[in-house]
C-alpha cells in the first residue's frame, strides 16, 4: 500500500505543478487526486482542494473502481467533466504525469521482486 501511495502522491504533485493551462476557478487542479482500493474497497485516498473538484474526482474515481474491483488498484483522476476537453486542446492536465507514475511503480515492483 505504501508504494501505491507514494506513486499516487508523486503523480498528484507532478500533475498539479504542471502549468500548461490557466485554472481560473481552481476546480480542475483540485480535482486531481488518487484512490487506492483493495477488492473494491477504498483504503486510502488523496483528493483535496475545493469542494466541487473533490466531489467530481471522487465520483469519477468510484466509477472507475466499479469496473476495476479485483486486487489492489491505484486510480488517478482529474475529476472535472471538462478535463478531457482541456487536454484535447493540447494542455496537460494529467496525461503528462502518467508515464513517470508508471515508471516509478514498475521500478518499485522490480525492487520488491528481488
Amino acid at each position: 500500500i505504501w508504494t501505491l501511495a507514494m506513486v499516487g502522491e508523486n503523480f498528484v504533485n507532478d500533475a498539479r505543478n504542471i502549468k500548461t493551462y490557466k485554472d481560473q476557478t481552481g476546480n480542475l487542479r483540485s480535482s486531481i487526486g488518487y484512490i487506492i482500493a483493495r477488492d473494491g474497497n477504498i483504503i486510502q485516498e488523496n483528493i483535496e482542494g475545493k469542494a466541487e473538484g473533490r466531489a467530481q474526482a471522487k465520483e469519477i474515481a468510484n466509477e472507475v473502481l466499479r469496473e476495476n474491483n479485483k486486487g489492489f488498484v491505484l486510480i488517478v483522476v482529474a475529476g472535472m467533466e471538462y478535463a478531457a476537453a482541456v487536454e484535447s486542446k493540447g494542455y496537460d492536465v494529467i496525461t503528462g504525469s502518467v508515464p513517470a507514475a508508471k515508471a516509478l511503480l514498475k521500478l518499485k515492483i522490480k525492487e520488491y521482486s528481488l
